[in-house]
């Protein structure tokens, strides 16, 4: 299979690390794997590893780059006889959107995140699979951007477990010249909605009970101004010796397994938190917040501590529970790496996004246009029959006016039946929404059994 991911860089962040992690799988497994993005630090390991690389500025957001880059993206994907493309991100998405209809090759998105249902995002909703990667974001797909659930398939992300295998051990030899210290750590980018605001204060209270504690905040602030925040926020509160900005590291795994506990106070919806998943590799107890795709990871009481979001209180006394009650923490921490390996293991995540692709390659999906009357709804009957003979695991869906409903939804061999009104069809809303539900199912075939400019119209958007 020749698979094609694209993606905004390739510098840092769990998107990135994923999407090199699975195009080396590709190569590994005898794919042709090819990623195009702008570049970055990850593209040396990946090309070594015989992944192929082009350099587009597929993370720029201007309407005429969009169009510019789907050009050159679908030279490539003729060149290359890619058979499947793949977006993790919105821009590089609709540059694969228009080559990929352009080609006649199918797109399937990974939705890494909890979108705003604006305009931008609405085509990560359009691939022909939609692939989840929590229940907190399918629940969002389905109801802010309407996708229909028998098109999204949950793959939660992974980790390559064998790169965790020793690190703990060797970071306890380490501790165990310095094992006055209780290190606390939070990982990700310093944005509003991972909390750290809270996190500051629980540790100002975790402080003064144990002077010792260290928090490292490891990441980096994209915008400069709140980062300051923070560190005016630490500075009065005095916990200047108790917490370290490291900023951007390379190695996270090496730091997690220095960490007596990894803690997420998330304080809004995230999509899933890959570096839970590190850490419970590496046996070091999460306390996280009760929220978003968190929840999919860590079960109360059993793979670790889940504690309400925003509340300094409750995360300052949990936090303190680990650190007086260490047998806790180990049970905790041997229950995660338990679930870790059996749930969240990468390579069942790349089995289950190669089952994705398997199924999308084998199932098209197909929508027949015929807007006339009963009798003319009987006559494509045949048609339709044999279209089923010949694509047997084909999704078949029918366009037609409402007055045909029924009888297309006796046949056996349509599995879905989209209706119109065609007195009110010219009224711009009704066509607009028409559209809308036309692109959200993202059919591959438009058979046009009616042929007229309003069937020839909608095709276009189908």
């Amino acid at each position: 299979m020749n698979v094609l991911q694209i993606v905004p860089e390739l510098r840092s962040g769990g998107v990135e690390r994923g999407t090199v992690d699975f195009a080396k799988y590709l190569a590994e497994n005898g794919h042709r794997s090819v990623v195009v993005s702008n570049g970055g630090s990850l593209v040396g390991e990946m090309v070594a590893a015989g992944v192929m690389h082009y350099k587009l500025p597929v993370h720029k957001k201007s309407f005429f780059s969009v169009l510019s880059e789907a050009r050159t993206l679908e030279k490539i994907l003729r060149s290359e006889s890619i058979d499947i493309v793949h977006a993790r991100s919105r821009v590089p998405a609709w540059i694969a959107f228009i080559a990929c209809r352009r080609a006649g090759i199918p797109m399937i998105t990974t939705c890494h995140g909890i979108y705003g249902t604006h305009a931008l995002s609405r085509v990560m909703g359009w691939g022909r699979t939609v692939i989840s990667i929590s229940t907190a974001v399918t629940r969002h797909m389905t109801q802010h951007f309407k996708v229909p659930y028998k098109r999204i398939r949950m793959v939660h992300r992974g980790v390559n477990l064998t790169e965790f295998s020793d690190l703990k051990t060797e970071a306890c030899n380490e501790k165990s010249r310095k094992d006055e210290e209780f290190i606390i750590g939070i990982v990700g980018r310093i944005t509003p909605i991972k909390g750290h605001p809270v996190l500051i204060r629980a540790m100002a209270r975790v402080a003064r009970v144990y002077p010792q504690a260290k928090l490292w905040i490891v990441g980096d602030a994209p915008k400069h101004r709140y980062g300051e925040e923070l560190r005016h926020l630490v500075s009065k509160l005095n916990l200047a010796e108790n917490v370290e900005f490291l900023g951007t590291q390379r190695d996270i795994p090496s730091l997690l397994a220095r960490m007596d506990v990894l803690v997420a106070p998330a304080v809004g919806e995230e999509a899933f938190g890959r570096v839970m998943i590190e850490a419970g590799a590496l046996g070091v107890p999460v306390i996280a917040s009760r929220i978003g795709g968190i929840v999919d990871v860590i079960r109360h009481g059993k793979d670790g501590i889940l504690t309400t979001a925003g509340d300094v209180t409750m995360l300052a006394e949990a936090i303190l529970g680990v650190f007086r009650e260490p047998q806790l923490a180990k049970k905790l921490a041997d229950s995660l790496r338990i679930r870790v390996r059996e749930k969240f293991d990468d390579r069942i995540m790349f089995e289950k996004t190669m089952q994705v692709y398997n199924e999308a390659l084998r199932s098209k999906r197909i929508l027949i246009a015929k807007f006339g009357a009963v009798g003319d709804a009987v006559l494509i009957s045949p048609s339709i029959r044999e279209i089923r003979r010949k694509y047997p695991e084909a999704h078949i869906a029918v366009l037609c006016d409402r007055s045909c409903r029924e009888i297309f939804s006796r046949n056996k061999h349509i599995n879905d039946v989209i209706t119109f009104d065609r007195a009110e069809i010219y009224s711009g809303i009704k066509l607009f929404t028409l559209i809308k539900v036309l692109s959200r199912e993202a059919f591959d075939v438009y058979l046009d059994f009616h042929n007229n400019r309003l069937s020839h119209f909608l095709a276009y958007f189908s």
